[in-house]
């Protein structure tokens, strides 16, 4: 059947940096995971508070992230340095952001085709688009020629999120 179009794209950088599952604030699985087994995530509050920001409704759902409105994903689909086969805390050369955001992303963007797609922190949206813009502001932006409306937000792990959020202001 045909996935349902979702109304934002929530983007992070990459999926993993290899810190252990307590201390990690990068992998989306973690952040975004309610289960009592994960602990309550200091991180996981801050996406409710900005599911309240952005207006989506749960749809009653105990899981915001189950109304079908969002589509997590990651600019870069992996966590390696394609130069030095390097793991974990790397910086993603521009050419490999380039080529996987041309490979994937704007695969994954043409298939679900978001109505607007929400960075968190400046990495994500220097892979996808080459610059950043000022934070919660909304601006159109062509990825692959296709435009959407988009805004960068804080990442959600508790320092960026309370630095540049404004504890949510």
């Amino acid at each position: 059947g045909r996935t349902a179009r979702p109304t934002f794209f929530f983007i992070f950088d990459k999926p993993n940096n290899n810190d252990r599952f307590r201390e990690s604030d990068l992998v989306p699985i973690t952040v975004f995971d309610a289960r009592s087994a994960f602990g309550r995530q200091p991180s996981y509050d801050n996406l409710l508070r900005l599911f309240e920001l952005l207006g989506l409704r749960t749809g009653g759902q105990a899981d915001p992230l189950a109304s079908g409105e969002v589509h997590v994903t990651n600019a870069v689909k992996c966590d390696k340095c394609a130069l030095t086969g390097q793991t974990g805390r790397v910086t993603v050369n521009p050419d490999q952001s380039k080529e996987c955001v041309e490979r994937y992303l704007a695969r994954e963007l043409a298939i679900l085709r978001p109505r607007t797609l929400v960075f968190f922190g400046e990495a994500p949206q220097e892979y996808a688009l080459g610059y950043t813009t000022p934070i919660w502001q909304p601006v159109q932006a062509t990825i692959s020629g296709a435009t959407y409306w988009m805004m960068r937000v804080p990442h959600t792990a508790p320092t960026p999120y309370n630095t540049h959020g404004g504890r949510g202001a």
